[in-house]
């Protein structure tokens, strides 16, 4: 969606936010791990990796929630500046 705008991207993030999500999508395919203990038939959803170091997973989260937050915000002042 940004491309279609042209927005440049100088700090370089969407692809360090691409990297984030294809993490997750190759972690947990079918983003159940983080999101739930039990998977639908009430089996344990086991955690890939059992040395998750949780600050740092907050601390990429907070990033890339920002990052979703921004686009979010610039986004929506470009549809609230549109003559349409």
């Amino acid at each position: 969606m940004l491309d279609h705008f042209g927005t440049d991207d100088p700090d370089e993030d969407d692809p360090v936010v691409e990297a984030i999500i294809l993490e997750f999508a190759k972690i947990d395919p079918g983003s159940y791990s983080y999101r739930y203990p039990v998977d639908r038939n009430g089996d344990a959803v086991p955690v890939a990796y059992s040395d998750l170091h949780l600050l740092t997973l907050a601390d990429v989260m907070q990033g890339a929630a920002g990052y979703f937050k921004g686009c979010d915000r610039y986004l929506s002042n470009l549809v609230d500046a549109s003559p349409y």
